[in-house]
């Protein structure tokens, strides 16, 4: 996402139907690839016989669902990842018209935030993975959602397109605990 976000924006300065172009042919190039390669049918055996009739799968989602409801750990994750879904989900809708119509952001320079955003995940991640042990990880997740807030706040008072990229690339980097540690919390 890092190269894609800032090479569609570099493209459509350009040229935004080009960019299009591209990445069309990116999923054609994808389908030829992988259109010849044969794989062995998977035989089905012990409980995958009983079959996917809607039966099956309303009492195989009940069954999930009465227990996610009765761990208190995976309830929590659950309610704190929707929230922070909403958020992030918000958070993305609104950086293109704000880094364009606030900011005066040029498509190379909102290509530029989106790709920076996943150098800063992916930075986070791996400095995480050195530090991970020192904090619960209940404590990197407040670390991440603080740090995502002061990113959110950050941004919404930037004056200039340069410190909204500085301020996305740090968000990226505050969002690795939380999408770390959410999934170790209920391993």
């Amino acid at each position: 996402t890092a190269v894609g976000f800032g090479a569609a924006g570099l493209i459509a300065a350009f040229d935004i139907n080009l960019a299009f172009y591209i990445d069309a042919a990116s999923f054609l190039l994808s389908a030829l690839c992988i259109a010849f390669v044969r794989i062995a049918p998977h035989e089905a055996t012990g409980a995958e016989d009983e079959g996917t009739s809607l039966r099956t799968i309303n009492a195989n989602l009940r069954e999930g669902l009465a227990f996610l409801v009765g761990s208190p750990v995976l309830r929590s994750v659950l309610i704190v990842a929707l929230i922070y879904s909403l958020s992030v989900g918000l958070w993305n809708s609104l950086l293109l018209p704000f880094s364009v119509t606030v900011l005066g952001a040029t498509e190379f320079e909102y290509g530029l935030q989106e790709g920076l955003t996943s150098v800063g995940f992916v930075i986070g991640s791996l400095l995480l993975a050195g530090y991970a042990n020192r904090l619960y990880d209940g404590q990197w997740i407040v670390i991440s959602l603080l740090g995502s807030a002061l990113c959110g706040f950050a941004y919404a008072l930037a004056a200039d397109i340069r410190v909204a990229i500085a301020v996305v690339a740090v968000s990226g980097f505050m969002n690795a605990p939380f999408g770390i540690e959410i999934g170790r919390a209920h391993v």
